[in-house]
């Protein structure tokens, strides 16, 4: 009796569906929250404080060089922040 091949169900998938959307080399998360924080402090200063943008272009570089060797880092610290301690 013939020794039946099992068929090949992989197919190739390109590259860019298996990485994660980054804007700038961000993730979404962090740069959503940093330019939203930079831009409430800038409306409510009345651009008095205009030195929170250097601070904030910092911040964005210092992601960005952590997002590069683990892309997933930053969000896991943002969700280990909000998670309640479950040990009472």
């Amino acid at each position: 009796m013939k020794d039946k091949e099992k068929p090949d169900y992989s197919y190739k998938v390109h590259r860019s569906i298996l990485k994660r959307q980054l804007i700038g080399g961000i993730p979404v998360v962090p740069f959503v929250l940093i330019v939203g924080i930079t831009v409430i402090i800038l409306m409510d200063s009345k651009m008095k404080l205009a030195g929170i943008i250097p601070i904030a272009i910092i911040l964005l570089y210092l992601i960005r060089e952590i997002t590069k060797k683990d892309e997933y880092l930053v969000e896991i610290f943002l969700q280990s922040l909000l998670q309640p301690d479950w040990l009472d």
